[in-house]
């Protein structure tokens, strides 16, 4: 059964490492990430990067994701390109890198058995890193 009511999409019992807080500036979010409170926005999008394997599976789990090594690869991308560029690649982007670097494999229908939430959102959320630019990361 998936609960909805924090904005993030995570299956039941799946929470206790994600926290609400209300205030007069309205909802945010933060993970328990080896035992720290880590700040997030309304959507679970970190405010900072975190590029720990903890924070990774602490938000995988929050998402309901099984962390597998494609995951792992979606997501050292996700990282690098915010390293370099400043902000995560947008859908069409992905995929045109994922078909060059990885050919033989349908990555449209891979990346969204991975990330089924929009991979060019769910993606970087799940590897740790702030809310993407525009529609997933314009």
């Amino acid at each position: 059964m998936a609960n909805r009511s924090s904005g993030l999409w995570t299956p039941s019992g799946a929470q206790r490492n994600i926290q609400e807080h209300r205030d007069d500036e309205g909802l945010t979010l933060s993970y328990l990430i080896n035992g720290v409170e880590v700040e997030a926005d309304e959507e679970g999008f970190l405010l900072e990067a975190d590029y720990s394997e903890a924070a990774v599976r602490a938000i995988a789990q929050a998402e309901g994701i099984e962390l597998g090594d494609q995951h792992w690869l979606v997501i050292a991308y996700l990282r690098e390109r915010f390293q370099e560029d400043g902000h995560t690649p947008n859908f069409r982007a992905m995929l045109k890198d994922f078909d060059q670097a990885h050919p033989g494999t349908d990555w449209k229908t891979r990346l969204y058995e991975l990330f089924p939430n929009q991979p060019a959102r769910q993606g970087p959320r799940v590897a740790g890193l702030p809310k993407p630019f525009g529609k997933g990361g314009y």
